[in-house]
């Protein structure tokens, strides 16, 4: 026979129930995880960090590196990954969260150029100041074990890509390539030029491409589109100078000479670097060990040989070591340019060559003169115009050598001071 309960019974017995079913889920369940600083942590970083992640503007490590480095990089899927990994890269203090290596990253980039503008910086900083904070603030946070998969923050490239791609050592290679031979260019292009006027009023702003400093003159040479990353032999700074698209001031340089392998090397590796194009440290360019100084020495072969009409022709210049009794095998100058046929001559000015640290480097570098003395002449001519079809031979080698020259010289300075030397013979003698 079934008990029966009645109604004031049966609800005490639900009442005691309950309370005891109470009683055991509070006593089962464990203690709160998060904390209030915990919790924080996560809320800034909902708010303020996502948006980074999610957006397709540039971000401030533009402005150091020009690929291979976004503070994207930086952030996993979830706030707590995050900052475990970026602590355990010691990218986090956790004694000085305000001089965390990340919020250094930032603080580095400039945005006082067009790539980035100051506002997208102080977003950048301020979130991750705040979310750093927040996060070192949360024991939970602080003391969390390492990530079992072994996820990482920062960029994938390699180191010394990263180190190369950087907008620093672009300018270095602006100065090394460009700079050095401005004067191809600066005549007609450069404000303070004597007929840079009467220029300006025929062709508007875009003929003052050459500024009188070099960092402001690769700033208009990006910002003007005067490289192309996509296409590096059809940048318009090399199409001008060599006349295959119209240019008023003529043909300035040849395809393979001097000049031009100079610009291309810099605008080749300025595409490769944009373009996220170098994977690893063996496709990097080789570093120079020359430093090249333009200087104000001229000087003229005439009457050139007829073969060497409307040829490319190079000479290099050794010093006479007076204490070793011969000259020197490594060149002190060389120039190149193309034969005008019709005239029968070539001149140029000469280029300075020096060992990069060199006290001679510095000397040079300084004075952009040479000194009184003996010096060898060398002289190159592509008499069948190989350079045409492959730009990166190289002049200067025996395959193109047509013969040398003894001589002594003052070298002065100036184009109509120039130096005028008679063309070696023909079977490459050598002539006083």
């Amino acid at each position: 026979m079934t008990p029966t309960l009645r109604p004031l019974a049966f609800v005490t017995l639900c009442a005691a129930l309950m309370t005891a079913a109470l009683h055991a889920l509070a006593t089962d369940s464990p203690e709160p995880t998060s904390s209030a600083a915990y919790t924080e942590a996560l809320e800034v970083f909902n708010r303020r960090i996502l948006p980074i992640m999610r957006s397709s503007d540039a971000s401030s490590c533009a402005e150091c590196h020009l690929s291979g480095v976004d503070l994207r990089d930086y952030i996993l899927d979830t706030p707590e990954r995050t900052f475990i990994a970026l602590r355990d890269r010691d990218l986090v203090d956790l004694e000085h969260p305000m001089k965390s290596r990340i919020l250094e990253f930032i603080r580095m980039s400039k945005p006082e150029t067009e790539r980035l503008t100051a506002d997208t910086r102080s977003m950048e900083l301020e979130a991750f100041e705040a979310w750093i904070t927040a996060c070192v603030a949360s024991k939970e946070l602080r003391d969390a074990p390492p990530i079992e998969d072994g996820a990482r923050v920062g960029p994938a490239a390699d180191l010394e890509v990263l180190r190369h791609v950087r907008t620093d050592r672009l300018y270095q290679s602006f100065l090394t390539n460009v700079w050095a031979q401005i004067e191809r260019c600066g005549g007609c292009h450069s404000p303070s030029s004597q007929d840079f006027a009467e220029r300006l009023a025929e062709n508007g702003e875009r003929v003052g491409w050459v500024s009188d400093t070099p960092e402001a003159t690769l700033d208009y040479i990006i910002e003007r589109g005067l490289v192309n990353p996509v296409k590096p032999a059809s940048s318009l700074m090399l199409l001008k100078a060599t006349n295959q698209v119209e240019h008023g001031g003529g043909k300035k340089m040849e395809t393979g000479d001097r000049g031009y392998k100079q610009f291309r090397a810099f605008i080749d590796d300025y595409a490769a670097s944009t373009m996220g194009r170098y994977r690893n440290p063996a496709q990097l360019p080789e570093a120079s060990d020359v430093t090249y100084i333009h200087s104000p020495i001229w000087m003229r072969v005439e009457p050139t040989r007829a073969e060497w009409g409307d040829k490319l022709l190079g000479v290099t210049i050794h010093a006479y070591d007076e204490a070793a009794g011969e000259f020197s095998n490594a060149p002190i100058a060389s120039s190149d340019r193309g034969v005008w046929g019709d005239g029968e001559l070539w001149q140029h000015n000469l280029i300075l060559e020096a060992p990069k640290g060199s006290d001679l480097a510095a000397r040079l570098d300084e004075t952009r003169v040479l000194p009184t003395g003996r010096y060898l002449i060398r002289l190159y001519c592509d008499i069948e115009g190989r350079l045409k079809e492959d730009w990166k031979l190289d002049l200067f080698s025996e395959q193109f050598y047509v013969g040398q020259l003894d001589v002594e010289s003052e070298w002065p300075a100036g184009y109509g001071d120039m130096e005028v030397f008679a063309p070696p013979t023909s079977d490459g003698r050598v002539s006083r």
